[in-house]
């Protein structure tokens, strides 16, 4: 894949980095399905749904081995507020899955709609390449207290540009 203008080989949602886009309701059922394309277990966890932290909801315990696969099902209650995102949550290996590209947004819609020209999702993440477009392993510190990226992306693109109208609503 391409990441900030490089080839790079890093683990993805779907293939892009962020992953896709997840647009909900309040009240709707999400239901996603995690395929552990990695080496090592995963799982999948998300901010700021209001949901079930128990079985095949927001359960950080669950795991997904290396080659398996796990449906997840969020419930949303009728009164949920809008914006969150997602990643992995797996015990020992979060620092590597999210900083290497596993994380995306999950956009809970207003109910009244906001007027607007334009809607753009902006996912603001960093990361380190090494001289092969490899992202170097996590240190045992960088595993416990996180890791700073060399490089910050918008959108998995390095000093993107966005033009704006003069007057123009945007969200």
């Amino acid at each position: 894949m391409t990441l900030a203008g490089r080839d790079v080989r890093a683990p993805s949602y779907n293939g892009g980095v962020p992953g896709p886009t997840l647009r909900v309701r309040a009240g709707d059922t999400l239901s996603v399905s995690l395929r552990n394309g990695l080496a090592d277990p995963s799982n999948l966890h998300v901010h700021g749904l209001r949901v079930s932290s128990e079985n095949d909801s927001d359960n950080m315990f669950v795991t997904v081995a290396a080659g398996d696969s796990f449906d997840y099902q969020y419930d949303l209650p009728a009164n949920h507020p809008p914006g969150v995102w997602y990643h992995p949550h797996h015990h020992g290996f979060v620092a590597d899955q999210v900083f290497g590209g596993l994380y995306g947004a999950i956009i809970v819609e207003d109910p009244d709609p906001i007027p607007a020209s334009r809607e753009r999702v902006l996912v603001v993440s960093d990361i380190t390449l090494d001289s092969t477009g490899t992202i170097p392993a996590a240190t045992a510190m960088e595993k416990m207290s996180g890791r700073e990226g060399d490089l910050v992306l918008v959108n998995g693109q390095l000093t993107p540009s966005m033009t704006a109208r003069p007057g123009e609503r945007e969200r």
